[in-house]
């Protein structure tokens, strides 16, 4: 429904005068009292008495009970239930003893609400919650000092003792009861025997002048039971509210607090919401004002049918999920009540980014040759243009059609000093244009030879026990003996040049419990590196959320006995690049016999705390151990080295815009330039890392020397 500005006012009055007076079934207050003498019970529950059991407390008003059973019942009865039974006279003016036969008992036209609880009455699971007995009244407008008189009943004294209390709540369904007596319900070790024990409660003010509806309640609950043996069985009668016409307080609608105005991504929620003081029942609607035109917001839907829904309509706090570009513009609330004119709140207002990017870009570490993967995932209204630009340069510019609320759209690039650099993505639509993040692509400085490298992927050649190198000659087998049950290929990193069906990482599960097997349970790799020296590890790494944090890089250089060398950590599930340099390390080098492994830790080893346990890889995660438990994927593990004897040029190259970053780790090198590879070279730059120089201009070329 969309009206004009200039209908509004006359609008939300006649909506309020609508829903202010809506059509009410509770007991309506005439005269000076209201009394239910309960002796129509064969015909059922007086109207607007209710019973109900269950999770019974102060601020639940628990479960309707099952059908009350209207035909005149025992006071012996076992059956667990809501019941008429004789009260304690006759009705006639004899008065019961409580030995009464059953036949007496029905033929008594004097009846009594009561119920008779069990272990299985209550909510039905084998323990009793508690029960109630409870009238709902219209309101109390215009009246007040209110008095009740009542008969409260134990018709069947047994082996345990109940405490009942009387309590008053307000609102349709409240969810605040207050306790204005209690009394016990003796069992028969305790004194407790056949007969009414008469009630009279003032409530002073309390109930004066209330909307309503106002609810007065006969409860118990399982807490208040005590001794053992059966339940007794209890009930009410006479039920007298007793009352005066008092004078009528008028309290306006005041907006004590305004909506907040907000600006939110595509696809997320958001809460307006109004502070309000004056007499009860008050009533809500928001409006939503877009273009110069004000709709009455409905729930369950939005004016533009872009698939945001709505709640709250009706109420203080108005709430849209999944957002979109329609949603941006300014809404209020209109409230009142049936005594008070309407008032307005101030306008909120809200701005949709649209499109939204959720999920931003990331940083890329990888081998020269290995891939870089940049993803961006786009949230809004579409059709979406997307273009990824490396620097300034695009590189895919594709648009997507169909009605999507998210969108992701990867790109792989081999990683190389040419690739290496800024990446980014720019989404438009019809709403606008958002530029994500910048991740930055970097070829990490490494020896220049793959000496060994496992990728996982031929796995027809081998199995998880025990897998070889795809390139050069080496083993890998898991280390903590028959704690690692569970071993298996599992999706491989998207770094890894095989990307596609093909592509598999090594996984083991079933790590060892807390507490125990401290860095003797993972991975173990040996490979000889004789000939080469620089020793430089590279892999990919995954862990499961609840599989350990800290790993621990260890090398051996005589296969058997191994030394601690870098922690690494995980607190994403995803792959991640990790390295170790094993250069400095004695032994390393030129052997026959390397060995290395990455082993599960605990935290106090691995960062000195004084936790001996393992900690989950999230920090919502409690590390799983066993079958079933966190799991650990290695993938592209790859051993590095240069040549014995040579003296590695540690130049890394990285572009940044319209620039190239040259950047060297040893400051005993120089750097030199020259027009081409041949020379002739400069003196040494007066110059130290990281360099820029600027791609513009003639070609250089760059070499450290020492």
């Amino acid at each position: 429904m969309k009206t004009s500005l200039t209908k509004q006012i006359s609008l939300l009055a006649a909506f309020l005068l609508l829903a202010l007076h809506p059509a009410f079934a509770q007991v309506t207050l005439t005269g000076t009292n209201y009394f239910e003498d309960f002796d129509d019970l064969a015909n059922g529950l007086p109207a607007n008495w209710s019973i109900y059991k269950g999770d019974i407390s102060p601020t639940s008003l628990g479960d309707l009970a099952p059908p009350f059973t209207n035909s005149a019942t025992s006071w012996s009865a076992t059956t667990g239930a809501f019941a008429n039974y004789a009260s304690t006279t006759d009705g006639n003016g004899t008065t019961f003893t409580g030995t009464e036969s059953t036949a007496i008992q029905k033929a008594a036209v004097n009846r009594a609400l009561g119920v008779r609880e069990t272990a299985a009455f209550g909510d039905g699971s084998g323990s009793s919650l508690g029960v109630a007995m409870a009238v709902e009244i219209h309101d109390t407008i215009g009246l007040g000092n209110f008095v009740l008189d009542v008969d409260c009943l134990n018709l069947s004294p047994q082996g345990r003792t109940m405490l009942w209390a009387i309590e008053y709540g307000f609102g349709d369904t409240p969810n605040s009861f207050v306790q204005v007596t209690n009394f016990l319900v003796l069992s028969t070790t305790s004194g407790g025997v056949f007969g009414a024990m008469h009630k009279t409660i003032t409530f002073s003010n309390v109930l004066d002048n209330q909307p309503g509806p106002v609810w007065i309640r006969f409860v118990t609950d399982t807490n208040t039971i005590s001794g053992s043996g059966s339940r007794p069985t209890f009930g009410i009668d006479n039920f007298n509210l007793q009352y005066s016409a008092v004078a009528v307080t008028v309290n306006p609608v005041v907006i004590t607090s305004q909506p907040v105005s907000s600006t939110n991504g595509a696809g997320s929620s958001v809460t307006f919401t109004v502070g309000e003081s004056g007499t009860s029942p008050i009533m809500n609607q928001w409006f939503q004002v877009k273009d110069g035109v004000t709709n009455q917001l409905f729930d369950g839907g939005s004016p533009s049918g872009d698939g945001a829904q709505i709640s709250g309509s009706s109420g203080p706090s108005l709430t849209i999920s999944g957002l979109l570009g329609y949603e941006s513009a300014t809404y209020f609330a209109v409230a009142g009540n049936s005594l008070t004119t309407a008032t307005n709140s101030a306008s909120a207002t809200l701005v949709v980014v649209d499109p939204f990017i959720s999920a931003q870009p990331s940083d890329n570490t990888n081998l020269t040759g290995d891939l870089d993967e940049f993803f961006a995932t786009m949230i809004g209204t579409s059709p979406f243009e997307l273009t990824w630009y490396h620097g300034t340069n695009v590189i895919l510019d594709v648009v997507t059609n169909s009605f999507l609320n998210t969108n992701s759209i990867p790109i792989f690039v081999t990683n190389s000093a040419a690739n290496s650099g800024n990446y980014y993505v720019v989404v438009s639509n019809m709403f606008g244009v958002t530029t994500s993040l910048v991740a930055t692509a970097t070829v990490p400085v490494t020896p220049s030879t793959v000496i060994t490298r496992w990728d996982f992927d031929d796995t027809g050649d081998y199995t998880p026990t025990a897998p070889l190198a795809a390139v050069g000659t080496g083993t890998g087998s898991t280390v903590g003996g028959p704690t690692i049950t569970n071993y298996t290929f599992a999706n491989g990193s998207f770094a890894d040049p095989n990307l596609g069906t093909g592509n598999f990482a090594w996984e083991l599960e079933n790590y060892p419990p807390q507490g125990t097997s401290n860095k003797m349970v993972g991975f173990q790799f040996n490979t000889s590196t004789v000939g080469y020296q620089d020793i430089f590890l590279a892999w990919q790494e995954r862990h499961s959320a609840t599989a350990s944090s800290y790993m621990r890089l260890q090398y051996s250089t005589n296969g058997t006995d191994f030394i601690d060398g870098d922690v690494i950590r995980q607190t994403l599930v995803q792959y991640n690049y990790a390295s170790s340099d094993l250069s400095s390390k004695p032994g390393v080098a030129n052997n026959p016999n390397f060995a290395f492994r990455i082993v599960a830790e605990f935290e106090s080893t691995a960062i000195g705390t004084t936790n001996n346990n393992y900690v989950a890889t999230t920090s919502t995660s409690t590390y799983g151990p066993g079958t079933g438990g966190g799991t650990v994927r290695i993938d592209m593990m790859t051993v590095l080295g240069d040549a014995a004897g040579s003296v590695p040029i540690p130049l890394a190259i990285q572009s940044s815009g319209t620039n190239i970053v040259l950047s060297w780790s040893d400051s005993a090198f120089q750097l030199e330039s020259a027009p081409a590879a041949t020379g002739p070279w400069s003196a040494p730059l007066s110059v130290t890392s990281p360099y820029t120089n600027a791609t513009t201009g003639t070609q250089q070329y760059f070499r450290l020397v020492k």
